[in-house]
């Protein structure tokens, strides 16, 4: 369920309505000054770079986070060329091609590798050539037409030069504002499933790389550190739970990296990345405690600061701490974690967190309290990381607080339910309404799951008057499709 979605929808409509009015007004007042100094070299440059951000933005179109600057760029280039085409001014239709196929390799590279921050890197650029080309071609126009030909002689008052110059610069600046405010591309093809202890990441974990292995093709890589390694890997952790046995919690001791990759459409790369850890790290994640981290690491493993920076947050780093440095990273696991944690945050193009059903399940015994801290932490990660993201805040353990039956498969039904469970419960939570609002800006969902699809929460009858616990031995998910959905 995206977060203030109609109301997102609105201001984006807002900006197009008012990139399309501001482009038309830009290519009317420019067009004059233009046709009085138009030198072959503009031409070609206006034309290529208006085709390059045109197209650049309909490769934008394709991601839910860059599309609404997709669009704006749209609104902008697509004015200026009618205008400019029709008055025959800064407009080759041959360069303007040229710029539409290369926007289109732009495209396909960002579209195909779902690397959308590198495509609004590309667009951005194109636009801000484009009018830089603009700016300097009129503002040589207003000093040629008030030098005079003729000594002694002024061709044109100074504010009829100078007027259509001012006003332009007023338009670019108000759509450079815009152009920061909506075109953001993220690395869609990074996806960081970040939590507390007990939150769920594990069984969570298990159902993605159901997901993965069905759907994408995928493969799994691992890297365990602890006491009881084998127990934390993925075959038997599903071994252990056909056997009835749910994973135990994460010890101290113990940090597990898994990385899921595959191909979306089997062409687009895929990853998604889980940090199993005990311990609550949550209010620690900021650029100072990450430096610290760093700094710690540097020392115990006697390698320097940038190295330690250049391989944190990969598997391969965490593979040769393990290989060569397993007894000193042992002493600063806690660090290590850290630094693990706030780098995937930083890098990753979209973030999930995790919110504990058990929670909502004990709202009014304790529960409320820790959902107001979680949903503050998460709140300030997300300012730590910015806008060039899509995050989701997942409800976990859904079959412990909420009925599920057969009939709330659908996403329909599902949508319905995470409606009333954030009406119910996040309603009342001011740090969640911080969050709601920064949905206005930035695409912020809120799924619940569950891991075993029950129809009450995990009990089975045995007769009329007696309830027995069951542990379930196989994962039956409920609305991880719609994580994937988010993800991938």
């Amino acid at each position: 369920m995206r977060l203030r979605r109609q109301e997102a929808l609105m201001r984006l409509g807002g900006a197009l309505i008012l990139g399309f009015a501001l482009s038309g007004l830009l290519a009317y007042f420019a067009s004059p000054l233009l046709e009085s100094w138009a030198p072959g070299v503009m031409y070609i440059a206006s034309s290529f770079l208006l085709g390059l951000t045109l197209v650049s933005g309909i490769g934008l179109l394709a991601e839910e986070r860059s599309r609404g600057g997709g669009g704006l760029l749209i609104a902008f280039t697509i004015p200026m060329i009618g205008i400019f085409a029709i008055n025959a001014v800064n407009f080759n239709p041959v360069w303007f091609g040229v710029g539409c196929v290369a926007g289109g390799v732009g495209a396909v590279y960002g579209i195909a590798q779902n690397k959308y921050d590198v495509l609004a890197s590309t667009a951005r650029l194109g636009y801000k050539l484009f009018v830089a080309t603009i700016l300097i071609q009129m503002f040589i126009a207003v000093i040629r037409l008030f030098t005079p030909v003729t000594p002694g002689v002024i061709q044109v008052g100074l504010v009829q030069a100078a007027t259509p110059l001012i006003i332009a610069v007023i338009l670019l600046l108000i759509m450079g504002y815009l152009v920061r405010r909506f075109v953001h591309g993220i690395r869609a093809s990074n996806v960081f499933i970040f939590g507390p202890s007990k939150s769920g990441k594990t069984l969570l974990m298990l159902a993605l790389y159901k997901e993965f292995i069905t759907n994408f093709r995928g493969m799994k890589r691992e890297v365990i550190i602890g006491e009881d390694e084998e127990g934390m890997r993925i075959e038997n952790l599903l071994s252990d739970l056909d056997g009835g046995g749910l994973p135990r919690s994460t010890r101290q001791s113990d940090i597990a990296l898994y990385v899921f990759s595959g191909k979306k459409r089997g062409l687009s790369p895929v990853s998604l990345t889980i940090i199993d850890y005990a311990g609550e790290y949550t209010a620690d994640i900021n650029e100072k405690k990450y430096q610290e981290a760093i700094n710690a690491i540097s020392e115990a493993i006697e390698l320097p600061v940038a190295t330690v920076v250049d391989g944190i947050g990969s598997i391969d780093f965490l593979q040769q701490l393990k290989s060569d440095y397993k007894s000193e990273t042992m002493r600063i696991l806690d660090q290590v974690v850290l630094a693990y944690i706030y780098k995937n945050l930083l890098d990753s193009g979209k973030v999930l967190f995790l919110a504990d059903g058990d929670h909502l399940a004990e709202f009014h015994k304790g529960g409320r309290k820790e959902i107001t801290r979680i949903c503050g932490h998460y709140s300030r990660i997300m300012d730590l990381c910015g806008t060039d993201k899509k995050y989701g805040l997942i409800v976990t353990k859904t079959d412990k607080f909420y009925s599920l039956n057969g009939d709330e498969g659908t996403v329909k039904a599902a949508e319905s339910i995470e409606q009333d469970i954030c009406k119910e419960w996040f309603s009342e939570i001011d740090t969640f309404q911080e969050i709601n609002n920064r949905a206005l800006d930035i695409p912020i969902y809120l799924y619940a799951t569950s891991v075993f699809r029950t129809k009450q929460p995990v009990t089975e009858c045995s007769d009329e008057d007696r309830t027995e616990p069951v542990s379930p031995r196989y994962i039956h998910p409920w609305r991880v499709d719609g994580i994937v959905e988010f993800g991938f």
